[in-house]
């Protein structure tokens, strides 16, 4: 056993401690802690322990709001004033640049105006109750424990993270999906049947989306009529149908059972469709002030052409199309660059905005499609930018590089292999989407030297 101090943070919320055999990562811990860990191990270039005992917290704690905090895993920070989850995240990104050995001054990180009721999408997950689907939460676990197995679900009453609509929706779903033998879905052994239940909403909407590996048993009629009650408020509700390992990968079905499954954002000025499932940013609040701050960076003149990877429903590309030449956006979703498509037409930016739904790492994409750009924007999922598409990005030979990222791990990467090409990082504000985790979103600015 060792008793060691939490000393600081790494992305993920991963607390770490300096000690004379170098440094320990310990799980569940932040900067203040004391702790007891067991014996150390070495996974994935690190050495990990973990907490046999707590001998004292980080003082300043503040009681959970939710009941349900430290054995749900939807919230990592909730007993820390709101004020040092801030603080920590920008230590998170200057953390993960300095592991990639990149010398850039992080900005204060701009937080949300709500640190609760803030999500305007979820995902809620499916496992096997005693008497019937539970829906709710995976609990808390060590990412580093494999297990073919689904991680059990919380049942979740009341999550403070949605609006209270939500709540009442997925127990409407519950209450359909209650007399049935419908099991949960493991994509490891693709048994099972119930994927996820994702809601979205708008100021004046409410769409859900059931997700199934297969739809041949699942009540249909007895989840229409429970989700047109007029007490959930929902305007449209599908069903999509598909198998992939990813929860992200595109279905092969997508089915409306009642009316219509998008929904519509205002942002800036600018009218926005969002089609199914199709990805869009979770923080109503903070939503406008990510754009702004990626568009202010990338000061864009008059007669530039833009190029726009990962552009999902063509947000960006319309928000700065008024200001340049020409914007060329590219994803790899068919049915968010169909919405893109018409919401360049909706906002009269249809001769300035044009889309191509293809792999942003595919050699062959750049080949026929991409040339020389005055700006590039990138806004790619966690995993980051494909290792193609670094290379296809410089030789644009883009003045001006703009990296939208959720994933500080990632973005510091990406911002070490362009800098191979002569892009230099010169900004990164973090922008907190995600009050009570540990998840944080950053805006980069690369510059080329």
């Amino acid at each position: 056993m060792l008793e060691i101090e939490i000393t600081g943070i790494a992305p993920g919320g991963v607390g770490f401690a300096e000690t004379d055999r170098g440094r320990v990562y310990v799980r569940d811990t932040v900067p203040g802690d004391r702790v007891e860990v067991g014996k150390r191990r070495s996974e994935r270039g690190r050495t990990w322990a973990r907490v046999t005992r707590i001998i004292s917290r980080k003082p300043g704690l503040r009681e959970p709001a939710c009941r349900h905090f430290g054995v749900c895993g939807g919230c990592d920070w909730m007993d820390l004033p709101y004020a040092d989850q801030v603080a920590m995240k920008r230590e998170m990104v200057e953390e993960a640049f300095r592991q990639e050995r990149l010398r850039v001054e992080v900005a204060e990180p701009i937080a949300s105006p709500e640190e609760m009721r803030y999500r305007n999408r979820v995902s809620f997950c499916f496992g096997n109750g005693d008497q019937g689907p539970a829906i709710g939460l995976y609990e808390r676990s060590d990412p580093l424990a494999r297990s073919r197995e689904l991680p059990p679900v919380v049942e979740i009453d009341e999550c403070l993270l949605v609006p209270e609509v939500y709540n009442r929706v997925k127990q409407s779903v519950r209450d359909a999906l209650g007399e049935t033998t419908l099991r949960a879905y493991n994509p490891e052994t693709r048994a099972g049947v119930l994927r996820y239940l994702e809601i979205k909403s708008s100021s004046d909407r409410v769409v859900v989306d059931l997700s199934v590996a297969n739809d041949k048993h699942v009540p249909v009629e007895k989840l229409r009529d429970k989700l047109s009650e007029e007490s959930n408020g929902v305007s449209g509700f599908a069903i999509s149908v598909g198998r992939a390992r990813s929860r992200y990968g595109p279905p092969k079905r997508h089915d409306v059972v009642f009316g219509d499954e998008t929904h519509h954002i205002d942002l800036l000025g600018k009218s926005f469709r969002y089609s199914g499932a199709v990805f869009s940013q979770v923080n109503a609040f903070q939503i406008e002030t990510l754009y702004t701050k990626a568009i202010e960076m990338l000061a864009a003149e008059p007669g530039d052409t833009v190029l726009d990877l990962y552009c999902g429903v063509g947000t960006l590309s319309v928000l700065i199309g008024d200001a340049v030449g020409a914007v060329t956006g590219v994803d790899l979703d068919e049915r968010a660059v169909f919405d893109a498509k018409e919401n360049a037409a909706r906002n009269g930016q249809a001769d300035r905005c044009q889309f191509v739904c293809g792999d942003v790492g595919d050699g062959q994409l750049w080949k026929t499609h991409l040339d020389r750009y005055h700006r590039v924007v990138v806004n790619p999922p966690r995993a980051g930018i494909a290792k193609r598409a670094v290379e296809g990005i410089a030789a644009t030979r883009a003045t001006r590089v703009i990296y939208v990222s959720c994933n500080p791990e990632t973005l510091a990467r990406d911002c070490r292999l362009l800098s191979a090409h002569r892009y230099s990082i010169t900004r990164v504000i973090p922008v907190d989407m995600f009050p009570q985790t540990t998840h944080v979103e950053c805006v980069a600015l690369l510059e080329r030297t």
